[in-house]
């Protein structure tokens, strides 16, 4: 919910909606429970898999919400126009980026860097996923990444929160409220509190299914019928991506067994780091709050660059998996 509801604005205090408590999270956790233990279990859980899940992951925009064929709600329709009756802009900017990092991606990695932050000395390779060290590797490259969402996110949070400081502050503190108590009920146990922890039994995988599955043929019929297509072809091209991300997913080779680990001590992203950058968030939020025109400008244009760089980024994510995988097997 942080990162991909308030992020973008469309669930300002959500803590106290009833749709956002009763819907849209179970909707998101249950999603992120499904696919991260099918990553587990078909051994795919390199971040570049668990993009490829958090892409899946994003075609409910079509199903559900119908976005990726009408637009964005309030809108009077596809901002770019639309191919073979996909929204272009909303097809490239949720499906290709927002959902599989801000969904998917990162709240995994940040899951496991608040793990490895609960004051215990256990081996790294009982907190975390292996080879997600590297990604959780304090360094240039994630804090400009962080600073980069940081700046996304506050841009579209004041935008469609029509500016509003106290609406979006609001949501950011409460948020950050209650990430901040459960990871300190979570620091109780630490032997439990591992990305470890995640992995679910047979009969449990079947309860998330049984949610998932009805609230999906549920969504289609019943919530916004109308914008459903009429023409088969726009339903037709989002069974087809289904099929190829699959595809890419099953010809990746296996990466990791989940239990395989190491012990190489790594300056990691921590807890602090991570609280800070949420105070950057709530800083700039504030900031462009205040002064609109220059939020309304970074929005607008981050926007465009998720649109014209979205499938850049879904090539080159793909291209680096099969290649580092390639090379570890060959």
């Amino acid at each position: 919910m942080f990162f991909t509801e308030v992020y973008a604005g469309s669930a300002p205090l959500w803590f106290v909606s009833p749709w956002c408590l009763l819907f849209v999270f179970p909707l998101y956790l249950m999603h992120l429970l499904l696919f991260f233990n099918i990553a587990i279990r078909t051994k795919r859980t390199s971040v570049g898999h668990l993009y490829l899940f958090g892409v899946l992951i994003a075609l409910y925009e079509s199903w559900i919400t119908k976005v990726l064929w009408t637009g964005y709600p309030g809108s009077e329709g596809p901002l770019m126009g639309t191919i073979f009756g996909v929204a272009a802009l909303e097809f490239y900017v949720l499906v290709f980026f927002w959902h599989p990092i801000f969904a998917f991606v990162l709240p995994i990695l940040v899951f496991e860097a608040l793990a490895i932050s609960d004051g215990s000395n256990m081996d790294y390779g009982e907190k975390v996923i292996p080879s997600h060290l590297s990604s959780l590797e304090k360094n240039p490259r994630l804090l400009s990444f962080l600073a980069f969402t940081a700046i996304l996110g506050a841009g579209f949070l004041s935008l469609n929160t029509g500016h509003s400081a106290i609406i979006a502050d609001t949501t950011i503190l409460g948020s950050i409220l209650l990430i901040f108590l459960f990871f300190h009920m979570a620091r109780r146990n630490p032997s439990h509190f591992s990305i470890h922890s995640l992995q679910l039994k047979n009969e449990e995988l079947a309860v998330v299914a049984a949610y998932l599955f009805p609230l999906y043929a549920f969504s289609f019929l019943f919530l916004d019928p109308d914008k459903v297509p009429s023409s088969s072809i726009p339903i037709l091209m989002i069974i087809i991506f289904y099929a190829l991300v699959g595809l890419l997913i099953k010809t990746s080779p296996a990466c990791e067994t989940l239990n395989s680990g190491s012990g190489m001590p790594r300056e990691l992203l921590s807890s602090r780091e991570f609280f800070e950058f949420c105070l950057l968030f709530l800083l700039l939020t504030s900031v462009f709050c205040v002064v609109p025109v220059v939020g309304e400008f970074i929005a607008l244009k981050l926007n465009l660059v998720l649109f014209v760089g979205g499938p850049f980024f879904f090539v080159t994510i793909v291209m680096r998996l099969f290649q580092k995988l390639k090379h570890v097997y060959s």
